[in-house]
């Protein structure tokens, strides 16, 4: 007989299961006093309050339009009103008829007009920033209608650009994707009479001022530095102004890098009536012509051809709106038929080579579009296309070192334009 105590079978698997029955039973009981416990009546009661139905659509009827549009090329106000939806005669009349509105029709391509037109397409306002950098508006005045004149500050930026030259030498420069005014300048800086340095394949680079309104260029200034390569020669010009004397294009070194005259005033089309005698298109009969005819369209910017004093700047008979500039003792240039004159200036004033003086036009006796240019040299007239331009004189050496600081970092953005700092890094 074994004296081997007798245990219950299976004991282990007993205590396992009470050991998992009773946390089993705990959370039983907890989901039961959670479940089952007592519980709260919420008691509910509706509130109800009229409100009143928005007048949306009556506002929307109501409401003006703001509208912007963009000058485009041969553009008429009208065409322009047109496209902004402007139903108005009252208001198209009143600006046909008030002199002080006269700058809503020289419009320039590329400018912003602003308008504010009422849903049945009455004009409430009108604004446009002209070419003489005043901003007009046109408001509704009651039954009629007013216009406000404001001068608007600009801010001067900076503007690049370069590239290579196609077409033959004459019209290289014209084809540029350039402003016109920086085209011009471009062409006579690097014109002293002889336009091979500007024919075909030749390398350009420019910097040059723009000014600005709302983000939008308004106008282009003066070209502060350029350069053109032909592939062997590589010449260069920076402007540069002493305190107290008119300012200049020179070379790296001082020396003049420009004629002292603009042989080109504006930028033209074609030349329309060359110097010397000519079947007067008015007159009908032959007569001498002492200058040149530059078709260009009305409103072309006009440049001062050189530093000088204006010693006729108005109405001149058959010159019709002309200016005289009388630039030393021995040189003067007439520009004549011009449709209006720049703002600011007047008989006596000083101007700059480059300088705005005025538009393009046709008044006095003039058939068509242009501007009429004379080149005078000890008061007797030469052919402004053919005359060899005096050089400006070179930078004085007390300048030099004003001259290199203003100018070296004009000289590196060139250098990157048109490659030459990447060919010397290479």
């Amino acid at each position: 007989m074994s004296n081997t105590p007798q245990h219950p079978p299976h004991l282990p698997l007993l205590w396992l299961a009470a050991a998992i029955a009773i946390p089993v039973s705990l959370t039983v009981t907890a989901y039961g006093v959670a479940e089952y416990g007592p519980q709260e009546t919420v008691q509910v009661h509706p509130v109800t309050q009229s409100l009143p139905t928005p007048e949306l659509v009556g506002q929307i009827a109501t409401t003006p339009l703001r509208q912007d549009d963009v000058v485009r090329s041969g553009d008429t106000l009208a065409r322009v009103l047109a496209r902004l939806s402007v139903d108005d005669p009252a208001a198209l009349d009143y600006l046909r008829r008030t002199p002080a509105a006269r700058g809503f029709f020289d419009l320039t391509p590329g400018r912003s007009v602003h308008a504010v037109i009422a849903r049945d397409g009455k004009l409430n306002e009108l604004a446009y920033l002209g070419n003489d950098e005043q901003r007009l508006t046109l408001r509704r005045d009651g039954e009629g209608f007013r216009v406000e004149t404001t001068q608007v500050p600009l801010v001067q930026s900076t503007a690049y650009g370069g590239g290579r030259l196609s077409g033959d030498a004459g019209s290289a420069i014209a084809r540029l994707d350039l402003p016109a005014p920086v085209r011009q300048q471009l062409a006579a800086l690097f014109d002293n009479g002889d336009q091979r340095q500007l024919g075909a394949g030749s390398r350009y680079s420019v910097v040059y001022e723009t000014f600005q309104q709302d983000g939008l260029t308004v106008r282009t200034g003066r070209i502060l530095a350029a350069s053109f390569s032909d592939g062997k020669t590589l010449q260069r010009a920076f402007w540069f102004q002493p305190e107290g004397q008119p300012g200049g294009y020179y070379t790296e070194d001082g020396a003049s890098a420009a004629a002292r005259f603009l042989r080109y005033p504006t930028d033209f089309t074609h030349v329309s009536s060359g110097f010397g005698v000519r079947l007067h298109p008015v007159l009908k009969r032959r007569i001498g012509h002492e200058g040149v005819d530059l078709a260009a369209p009305t409103g072309t910017p006009v440049y001062a051809a050189g530093n000088g004093k204006l010693v006729k700047y108005g109405r001149e008979g058959a010159y019709g709106n002309m200016a005289e500039i009388r630039h030393d003792g021995r040189y003067q240039t007439v520009y004549a038929h011009m449709s209006k004159f720049a703002g600011g200036l007047k008989a006596g004033s000083t101007v700059t080579k480059g300088q705005l003086i005025g538009y393009v036009g046709s008044t006095g006796r003039s058939t068509g579009s242009h501007l009429h240019f004379e080149f005078r040299i000890n008061d007797q007239p030469v052919d402004p296309l053919a005359v060899k331009l005096p050089a400006d004189a070179a930078l004085g050496k007390n300048w030099l070192a004003a001259f290199k600081q203003q100018t070296t970092p004009l000289g590196e953005q060139l250098a990157l334009l048109d490659g030459s700092r990447l060919a010397s890094i290479r």
